[in-house]
Formats: C-alpha cells, sequence, structure tokens
C-alpha cells in the first residue's frame, strides 16, 4: 500500500435485500492490510480486495459511515480502536489472527 494511504480506512458499502429485510453491509478495514491474508493455526482472514477494497476515509469519516450499517465487517487497529471508543463494537467481540484485530457486528 502506498505511504499516501497509511491512516486511511477503505470503506466498502453493499446494500442486500434478503428474507430479513434490507441490510446496509458495510466492509472496512485499515488500508495497509488490503489484499494481505493472516493466517493462525485453522483461522485465516483474508483481506481480499474484491470484498474490502472501497472509497478511502479518514478514521472519522469512516466512522460516520459504520453507523449506516447494519451488518460490519472490520479489520485493523484503527477502526476497530475507533469503533470501540463510539460504542459500535465491543472490545471482548474482537479476535486477532496473527495479531491483526478483526470484528463481525450485526445490528438489530
Amino acid at each position: 500500500m502506498k505511504a499516501e494511504n497509511s491512516g486511511l480506512i477503505s470503506v466498502k458499502i453493499y446494500h442486500v435485500s434478503n428474507e430479513f429485510g434490507e441490510q446496509t453491509v458495510i466492509a472496512a478495514c485499515d488500508a495497509k492490510y488490503l489484499g494481505k491474508i493472516f493466517r493462525e493455526k485453522e483461522l485465516i482472514l483474508d483481506v481480499n480486495r474484491e470484498f474490502y477494497s472501497g472509497e478511502l476515509y479518514t478514521v472519522e469519516e469512516a466512522i460516520k459511515l459504520l453507523r449506516t450499517g447494519t451488518i460490519l465487517n472490520l479489520v485493523g487497529e484503527q477502526i476497530i480502536n475507533a469503533a470501540i471508543k463510539e460504542g459500535l463494537v465491543h472490545k471482548d467481540a474482537i479476535i486477532r489472527i496473527s495479531g491483526v484485530p478483526h470484528a463481525q457486528v450485526v445490528r438489530i
């Protein structure tokens, strides 16, 4: 990832219709992790560009977008720490794979 992207968050928004109604799925990751795969024992965290690569935002801008989502998929220290601080993710809901934090949130 280019140095000018350090500190930025990649955010991709999906609008999905299913049996539960309209859902807004937001994939957000620290931009430095895009395209990387992390492994630890049987766990694999694939920060796939197709799923996570979207527009680049500051952490503050990304948090505003996360507030609109019904399903959140988050990777990275910056976005997860900000989401915890803002009450969007509980600290006990974080898993780490090779030291990289990951969280999934479903809001009803």
